[in-house]
């Protein structure tokens, strides 16, 4: 028996056999946790929610301390847009896991969508103190105090995230259109190519440092920078819109036209309904109307429920004194879009143009009551929860081209 006394080569076998038996319970424990989170994504791609959120719940009570499990079940009550649902959801998250600064900064961006920016700011708050080191958050408190016109202290967020982590591409992608908008265009330029130089095929920083380049004259710079961003990502659409409309406002039509050509070929074949649009404008301008047509039927193929793409036909077929498609394709854009005011006031001005009031007023009263009778929730410009998800451009560096047109 002294070979299993303690410290004996008998109790160290025993030791490594016992290690050994943990170790592959918890592989096995782990494989079934993979398999049925697995499988209720499944069930909310789907579309069976209600499925995918009792399966997730059985998960969140087996394994408390996974966060990837509860981001995932709160996304689906995002998904149903049960919003008090997935407040709840956090709520229960982070009593198990009070350190996790994903989990608050979800939370926080989840109130900021529903407008609700003083709660929004305390959680930010309470993320950083679990985890002062996380990028994401700066750049998402940040944005918040920006569109809520904090100017002062959206750069200080984003300066102060930028000492935590100085090669941050999202906070140096951040504070460059920040500062390209609000402060030195030159700064700008300098902490985007700082974003640049660590991220040399970023698509998003490309697209920003164009527009600044642009608006200090540089159309050639801006240029140069748009073929390096289409090139990193093809499916870039604001790089397409942005080069399409350089080219058109320095008059090379032909170039423009053949941009948004290919720009619409990007996104497997299908391209981005904006594109179409501007591409469609672009021939309008010029007195193409049948090519322009030609061009909204493309797109129409494709994107057949953009609304926009809709309605801007509809005013096409307007001026062109097709009065009834013009109304027809109104419809269409209400049957898309039941709430969109802005229809409701097209479709009663061609009526009013054609001295139909009586008509007109229907039209109006319609209106009035499908946007009093709206319950949608705001919509907001930033995307909520992905904290993997590169930040877009700033909405009035994207829009600065067309006021410059004539600039350059």
């Amino acid at each position: 028996m002294s070979r299993w006394r303690a410290g004996g080569p008998g109790a160290r076998l025993r030791s490594k056999a016992c290690a050994r038996g943990r170790a592959w319970r918890r592989v096995a424990r782990l494989t079934r946790r993979a398999r049925r989170y697995q499988e209720a994504k499944a069930l909310q791609r789907s579309g069976d929610l209600a499925g995918a959120a009792a399966a997730l719940d059985a998960l969140c009570a087996d394994f408390p301390a996974a966060g990837k499990i509860w981001m995932a079940r709160f996304k689906v009550a995002l998904a149903a847009r049960a919003f008090a649902e997935g407040r709840d959801v956090l709520r229960a998250a982070l009593k198990k896991n009070p350190w996790n600064a994903i989990l608050w900064q979800a939370w926080a961006d989840l109130e900021r969508s529903l407008g609700r920016t003083a709660v929004a700011r305390k959680l930010y708050k309470k993320g950083l103190e679990a985890n002062p080191r996380l990028p994401s958050l700066y750049n998402a408190w940040g944005g918040m105090e920006r569109d809520a016109g904090n100017l002062a202290a959206a750069r200080r967020l984003f300066e102060e995230g930028l000492v935590q982590d100085p090669a941050s591409p999202r906070l140096l992608y951040s504070l460059g259109v920040f500062e390209d908008v609000h402060g030195d265009a030159a700064r700008a330029r300098e902490l985007l190519r700082a974003g640049l130089a660590g991220e040399p095929r970023n698509a998003h920083l490309r697209h920003a440092l164009a527009v600044s380049e642009y608006k200090a004259g540089n159309a050639a710079g801006a240029r140069e920078e748009l073929r390096r961003a289409v090139d990193a990502d093809a499916d870039h659409t604001q790089a397409w819109l942005l080069w399409a409309q350089l080219e058109e406002a320095q008059g090379n039509v032909d170039v423009a036209r053949g941009l948004y050509a290919r720009g619409c070929q990007a996104r497997a074949g299908r391209g981005d309904a904006r594109l179409y649009q501007a591409w469609a404008r672009l021939e309008e301008k010029g007195g193409g109307v049948k090519a322009a047509l030609e061009v909204y039927e493309r797109g129409a193929r494709v994107h057949a429920r953009d609304v926009h793409l809709v309605v801007q036909r509809a005013a096409l077929e307007e001026k062109r004194g097709e009065v009834a498609a013009s109304a027809a394709l109104y419809r269409r854009a209400l049957l898309l879009d039941p709430h969109d005011a802005g229809t409701y006031r097209a479709l009663a001005r061609l009526h009013v143009r054609q001295l139909n009031v009586g008509a007109a007023r229907e039209v109006f009263a319609e209106g009035e009551r499908a946007v009093l009778e709206e319950r949608v929730p705001p919509r907001r410009r930033h995307k909520l929860l992905d904290v993997r998800a590169q930040p877009r451009a700033d909405s009035e560096q994207r829009l600065v081209l067309p006021a410059l047109a004539g600039g350059v």
